[in-house]
């Protein structure tokens, strides 16, 4: 194995390392160069990756006295990207309805949790009964006048 790294991807040159070698834009850099040849000779893998880009060039030369050959590519082109499209548009609502779903979810959750299950240890925390205030009041006015009377007549 060449002693040639790429922090990014390992031992393995990135493609746009490869790209800069097959433009020619690495005579500057002759022993960068030198390393990338080196380890195209050794990595079966990478040769492959380096020469995609010339085996692409190849084909479209084959096809290129073909009648419409431009078109019929553009139009592929066009379908893909509509493809890709739809699918993104189609991955939205799907997470829409993931988000909406969720939320019912802890708000089930959460009313479930606020209502009285008839645990006699569990106070109620959303009952339908309302205490009258004043009610209570009166009762503990009376309580202490009650209170004040014994008071008064034991002394």
């Amino acid at each position: 194995m060449s002693k040639l790294t790429n922090p990014s991807t390992g031992v393995h040159p990135a493609d746009a390392e490869l790209d800069r070698l097959r433009a020619g834009l690495l005579e500057r850099e002759p022993a960068r160069r030198d390393a990338l040849q080196e380890h195209l000779r050794e990595c079966r893998a990478c040769r492959e990756r380096a020469g995609l880009w010339s085996r692409v060039a190849e084909t479209l030369d084959r096809f290129a006295d073909e009648p419409g050959i431009t078109s019929r590519i553009s139009a592929r082109r066009q379908r893909a990207l509509r493809g890709y499209a739809t699918r993104a548009r189609r991955r939205a609502p799907l997470a829409l309805a993931l988000a909406a779903a969720m939320a019912a979810v802890a708000i089930g959750l959460g009313v479930y949790l606020s209502h009285d299950r008839g645990d006699p240890e569990t106070p109620a925390i959303a009952t339908g009964e309302q205490t009258d205030l004043y009610a209570d009041i009166d009762f503990y006015l009376w309580l202490m006048e009650q209170k004040a009377n014994e008071d008064g007549s034991n002394s």
